[in-house]
């Protein structure tokens, strides 16, 4: 699993202190049989959390962590000190395009071991 946080922009008559939105998506595998990859988006205020599950991967694969991006910060895994809101806040209308978007913002990579990440 991996985990994001951004901001959103408040509507335009949302004062941010009520509004909770939940939006569960699943993405099919490859093959019927895979389990499906989901996406929980949460939205409480302006604050944006996302969760991906990866549907099946392979014992030796794992999700690589999020790109820099100016609108989100990683959640999980655990990455650098964070700035609370993030530089650029996502206007309110993307709410759908992020909860439900046309392909994964996600890569599938190789596990490292332990001595691996630390011989670098």
């Amino acid at each position: 699993m991996i985990a994001r946080i951004g901001a959103m922009k408040p509507w335009e008559d949302d004062d941010g202190s009520a509004m909770i939105e939940f939006v569960c998506s699943h993405y099919g595998g490859p093959t019927p049989d895979a389990r499906p990859t989901y996406i929980y988006t949460l939205r409480i205020g302006w604050m944006l959390v996302q969760l991906f599950r990866p549907g099946s991967l392979d014992e030796d694969q794992v999700l690589a962590p999020f790109e820099p991006h100016p609108t989100f910060h990683p959640l999980w895994p655990v990455g650098t000190t964070m700035t609370w809101p993030p530089p650029k806040q996502l206007p309110a209308e993307y709410m759908e395009a992020i909860a439900h978007p046309p392909t994964l913002p996600i890569e599938v990579v190789g596990r490292t071991t332990t001595t691996e990440r630390t011989s670098n």
